[in-house]
């Protein structure tokens, strides 16, 4: 069961200086259940310290706490608009919703062998075309050029972290500086630079997986006597 594997880490409750109040939620999960992307969230019951209940609003504008609050690409945010004035007590007795969570169903696995004869290295799997246009390594350093392309819509691309460089033994690389922009909606290309930095052997495989299907569950959360912040 997804839930079994999800931890609730932080919570946090704001009213903003546009007077919307809002409920501010992170959700992690095992890497076995990788998270791609969150959705509609939304408030089952709300109660204060002395009962009295409060309703799920439409949010006006997503703070900036919500967006930037965490670098760790493996958390996701999420905000709750509640009705203007219900945490007076400064306490939270209850809150009780649901998120949907959009988790990855099916992915094509890439591993590349590097060379380093200043030739382009392509590979293709079920559509997904990658192409190493550049690749070198000196000084316990590697440069990375990578383009990848679907011939399908609706593909997701991995992150720059998602990009493995592994040693022999399976250890990975450092990545230094990262980077990716898209060419439009079946296309990215990335420039990654990875760091040697613990000794480890020639770099052997470059590792990484493109979504090609997704799957969409709910994840239940429920807290109880929440002081606010």
């Amino acid at each position: 069961r997804l839930e079994s594997f999800l931890r609730s880490t932080q919570t946090s409750f704001q009213s903003p200086p546009s007077g919307q109040t809002s409920l501010q939620f992170s959700i992690r999960s095992d890497p076995r259940n990788r998270i791609l992307s969150i959705k509609d969230s939304s408030l089952m019951r709300g109660l204060s310290s002395t009962g009295r209940e409060f309703k799920q609003v439409r949010l006006l504008s997503r703070s900036d706490l919500a967006r930037n609050r965490y670098r760790d690409v493996a958390l996701h945010s999420f905000e709750i608009a509640i009705t203007p004035g219900a945490l007076a007590e400064r306490k939270i007795g209850l809150v009780r919703g649901s998120v949907q969570v959009v988790l990855p169903l099916k992915s094509v696995l890439f591993e590349v062998t590097p060379r380093f004869d200043g030739e382009s290295i392509r590979m293709e799997k079920d559509g997904i075309t990658a192409v190493v246009e550049d690749l070198s390594y000196r000084t316990r350093r590697l440069s990375l050029s990578l383009s990848l392309h679907s011939s399908q819509a609706g593909v997701l691309f991995p992150e720059e972290d998602r990009i493995k460089v592994l040693d022999d033994a399976g250890f990975s690389y450092r990545s230094y500086k990262r980077s990716s922009r898209s060419e439009g909606p079946s296309e990215r290309k990335y420039e990654i630079t990875y760091l040697n930095v613990n000794n480890q052997g020639d770099p052997k495989k470059i590792s990484f997986s493109v979504v090609t299907e997704t799957y969409v569950r709910p994840v239940y959360f429920s807290f109880r006597d929440v002081l606010i912040e």
